[in-house]
């Protein structure tokens, strides 16, 4: 139940992005009095500055909002959770949510969510996706794009599942939030220019089921399976591409095999598997243990597997060029996904890297070298990875992009990959790792 009685409430939305202005439309079709938030210029700010006053919003647009009028906060993931005026409102006892919290409030049909480092579109789509086509209703949502709150709570809805991508940023203010099956994929080192240390983010990311209960599902790979065990009670099963020994999911001899709580192994053919890289399949394993949680016929998933097409931007194939192939990873904005790629793509590798700074160590990518050919560094990140992996590879310096695919053309022989898997976030040179994975496409497609 809403901590502020709905309808009677005066909330504060701090934020005035994507979730913000999605939390704004929940609120205001249940009647809340809404204030927004927000410090960003005007004029970037114009299509949600008009649509919040058509919902009836005070907006505080780089002025302080009076904090003794609000009786509870929603904080969008990309508002800094230290920033003006979090800290009062703390201060004032005033309770900060997020828009998930927010959204969960409002929920009706079952809750699956996913998170971790890597992986976590891929699996939410996938899991739609094989729901779907065991004929059962879904909805992916959350950090993929559709905020949560424009789901749910809606006049005239239906029931549905409500599959979740969710970042750590959206888990910080967690209250309620509650899934009947989750996913946590992996944890590695990442937004540590948000976090103080590896083991703070990894709290946020773990926020996602530590409500759960006995008889809801969590699904980990082997190396957080004991931690799980500690952060939830939930009901564990584990995913690896090869037997680990636990009820969950692998794969033997060209099958899939599902071991169930008390043992029992079913086995179920699936021809896709020679198709996919082991990252492709590993998550696969994931989706289908979340999707059997929720009424799917396992047998039925796998053979609707074949249909679904893998998310641009990670190890997307482009274009052959001369017996070279090239690939677009620019959603791998962290080492662990870029060590990810390396390890799945066949050598002799032409590697691009680099982009804006996100304080990650990159040292761990020295020990990915063995199938890189050269490595082709740009942007504000270069010479950092540079320094850690120069000792190891035939290492190439450029400033941008574009100047990287053009070395990159030049120097490649029939047989080799080039891979652009930047291992770096895009704000240096591009809005996002979509608008840069185009850029990379076009360039690609460009070549003579």
């Amino acid at each position: 139940m809403p901590l502020v009685e709905r309808g009677k409430g005066r909330i504060l939305v701090l934020g005035m992005g994507i979730s913000g202005m999605a939390a704004a439309r929940l609120l205001a079709e249940h009647g809340y009095s809404i204030e927004m938030f927000d410090t960003a210029p005007s004029e970037k700010l114009s299509r949600a500055i008009d649509e919040a006053e058509r919902l009836g919003a005070v907006l505080h647009l780089n002025r302080e909002p009076d904090l003794s009028r609000i009786d509870e906060a929603v904080i969008s993931p990309g508002f800094p959770p230290n920033a003006f005026p979090a800290p009062p409102l703390r201060q004032k006892g005033v309770p900060i949510i997020s828009e998930i919290e927010l959204a969960c409030r409002f929920a009706h049909g079952p809750v699956v969510g996913v998170t971790g480092t890597n992986g976590k579109s891929t699996v939410t789509t996938l899991t739609e996706h094989f729901l779907l086509a065991a004929g059962i209703a879904a909805r992916a949502a959350g950090n993929l794009g559709t905020p949560w709150a424009d789901l749910v709570g809606r006049a005239n809805s239906t029931d549905f599942i409500s599959v979740l991508e969710l970042s750590s940023f959206q888990l910080e203010e967690i209250v309620q939030f509650r899934p009947d099956a989750a996913a946590f994929l992996n944890l590695a080192p990442d937004h540590l220019d948000r976090y103080a240390s590896v083991e703070e983010y990894g709290r946020a990311k773990w926020n996602m089921c530590r409500n759960q209960i006995e008889t809801d599902l969590l699904v980990v790979p082997p190396e957080l399976w004991e931690e799980a065990g500690v952060r939830s009670r939930a009901t564990r099963m584990c995913v690896a591409l090869a037997d680990h020994g636990r009820p969950g999911a692998f794969v033997s001899q060209g099958a899939v095999v599902i071991r169930d709580l008390d043992g029992k192994e079913t086995r179920l053919a699936c021809p896709t598997l020679e198709k996919k890289f082991p990252f492709q399949i590993t998550n696969g394993l994931f989706s289908l243990l979340l999707a059997q949680r929720m009424g799917a016929d396992p047998a039925r998933v796998l053979a609707g597997w074949e249909d679904f097409s893998e998310l641009a931007h990670r190890i997307e194939l482009v274009r052959e060029v001369g017996g070279v192939l090239y690939f677009n990873d620019s959603k791998a904005t962290n080492v662990h996904a870029t060590a990810s790629a390396l390890a799945n793509i066949p050598g002799p590798i032409i590697w691009l890297a680099g982009g804006s700074d996100k304080r990650e160590s990159f040292a761990p990518l020295s020990e990915c070298m063995g199938a890189v050919k050269v490595a082709i560094l740009y942007g504000a990140t270069r010479q950092a990875i540079a320094e850690a992996v120069r000792t190891h590879v035939d290492t190439r310096l450029v400033e941008t992009l574009e100047q990287a695919v053009a070395l990159a053309a030049s120097l490649a022989r029939p047989g080799d990959r080039v891979l652009l898997s930047p291992a770096s976030a895009s704000y240096d040179q591009f809005r996002n790792f979509a608008v840069r994975g185009n850029t990379f496409k076009k360039l690609v497609g460009d070549l003579p």
